[in-house]
């Protein structure tokens, strides 16, 4: 495709940045399937298709969250790749919804945790819950990460950040 030396660019960028692999794979597949919809050359695109783009999002029924989330990927893609930042930096960002977390009873957790098979999964399910931690970064836990003196975990890499 027309746009594959700036997708090559954009992946270069993440990675310098220190990016794990599914934050990379998450740019990539926004950013194509916004070049996609618009099936134009980068250097044709305007600051009226990015809002056509995200109004096309609204109509779909997409979160504001997960708009404002493209939002911030097109800002990374013209300002950092393309280095155009005026063609996304007028567009604003759309409200965050003030939405709760939605609390496990007790009766819910026991059964989560009495469901594991095994000690280790359970301390697993158990260490998750109670510290708040995604997917990634459970895997990515070693036991050197635990400092058993103080009750605390250590989190090496929490996402990936940009200025």
């Amino acid at each position: 495709m027309y746009y594959d030396n700036n997708m090559k660019q954009m992946i270069k960028l993440l990675e310098l940045k220190g990016c794990t692999q599914g934050t990379i794979d998450k740019y990539c597949a926004c950013t194509k399937k916004f070049l996609t919809f618009l099936g134009k050359p980068t250097d044709d695109i305007t600051t009226d298709d990015i809002l056509e783009y995200l109004y096309h999002m609204i109509s779909l029924g997409r979160a504001n969250s997960t708009i404002n989330h493209n939002h911030s990927i097109f800002n990374f893609f013209f300002s950092k790749v393309l280095r155009k930042p005026d063609v996304v930096s007028s567009i604003p960002y759309m409200r965050r919804a003030k939405k709760l977390p939605e609390i496990l009873s007790s009766k819910e957790l026991e059964s989560i945790f009495d469901s594991s098979r095994s000690l280790k999964m359970k301390a697993v399910f158990m260490t998750a819950y109670s510290s708040g931690l995604r997917v990634g970064e459970l895997v990515r836990l070693k036991v050197s990460d635990i400092d058993s003196s103080r009750m605390q975990l250590r989190i090496i890499q929490k996402g990936c950040f940009f200025d």
